[in-house]
């Protein structure tokens, strides 16, 4: 059984006020942001941690909506281009409070060496050893 989605009915955005705002009408520009920030709230409150600040992450996703705005190439596709943008500035807040992932030493085998013998560095686990070559006298 499939499930149709609703058809949207609100007309937010029109694709004029888009094209108008990408190409740099101030008016424009306020008029798509003061509609857009509802759903960008929305979108990140619905999907940020309790100990995120939802303020702080919406207010960096409508600048970054702002400069993106220029490159917006498809109008028709403005929401999900500001969702886009919400989840990267929500994902961008998460690693910011769990800070970077700590990096792993490289996995190497033990060398096994004979007394007095130079010190030699192991050799890749992932990696055959090298086939014989042919000597040609």
């Amino acid at each position: 059984m499939r499930h149709e989605r609703p058809v949207r009915t609100d007309p937010f955005p029109d694709r004029r006020t888009v094209e108008a705002a990408r190409d740099g009408d101030a008016g424009a520009v306020e008029r798509l942001t003061a509609g857009a920030l509802p759903p960008v709230h929305h979108v990140i409150g619905r999907a940020a941690e309790s100990d995120l600040d939802v303020d702080d992450i919406v207010q960096d996703t409508m600048v970054a909506v702002i400069r993106a705005l220029p490159e917006l190439r498809d109008t028709a596709r403005f929401r999900s281009w500001l969702v886009a943008i919400a989840v990267r500035q929500l994902t961008d807040a998460r690693r910011r409070e769990t800070g970077p992932r700590p990096r792993r030493p490289p996995r190497t085998r033990p060398v096994t060496r004979h007394p007095g013998s130079p010190p030699r560095e192991a050799a890749s686990p992932w990696r055959r050893p090298a086939a014989p070559t042919r000597c040609s006298h």
